[in-house]
């Protein structure tokens, strides 16, 4: 009994350790840019189209030392893709700007607004922070897919 006690706490501290050593990462976003467009805060409604393939430029300001940082841009949905750039290391008060290219799902509902998340993390303290942009999708007017075919086998 004394020995299950034992092994408990010393599994307790070795948890409050590992939670205490993880190295907490702060920093803001100032500008998210998407084409060239400001973006931050849907200063403007962007459209988009089914498919593209979208540049989105970040700027944030570090409020920490921290390395392992990247910047991770995705799609919300099922249809939702998303990318990061490479790892980089950041300094308490230094401003930084990553570009990343991100191509927009084709199957998308025109009547639905596309969310898309902007992440600052790191591999040891998690996400610093995160902004979402709204972006105005739709279909290209005249672009002709064929989605089905029916055929006789019989050739």
């Amino acid at each position: 009994m004394n020995k299950q006690i034992l092994v408990t706490l010393v599994a307790i501290l070795v948890m409050v350790f590992a939670v205490s050593s993880v190295s907490a990462f702060d920093a803001n976003i100032d500008s998210i840019r998407v084409n060239n467009v400001e973006a931050l805060n849907n200063v403007a409604d962007l459209g988009t189209f089914a498919g593209q393939t979208i540049t989105v430029q970040a700027t944030f300001t570090a409020e920490d030392n921290a390395s392992d940082v990247s910047m991770t841009v995705r799609i919300a949905g099922s249809g939702g893709d998303s990318v990061s750039t490479e790892r980089f290391d950041v300094y308490d008060g230094s401003t930084y700007t990553r570009f990343a290219v991100l191509q927009l799902p084709s199957d998308i509902d025109p009547t639905e607004d596309l969310k898309l998340y902007v992440t600052i993390e790191n591999d040891n303290g998690g996400i610093a922070t995160q902004e979402m942009v709204t972006l105005k999708a739709q279909r290209e007017s005249y672009k002709v897919e064929i989605l089905d075919v029916n055929m006789d086998s019989k050739f």
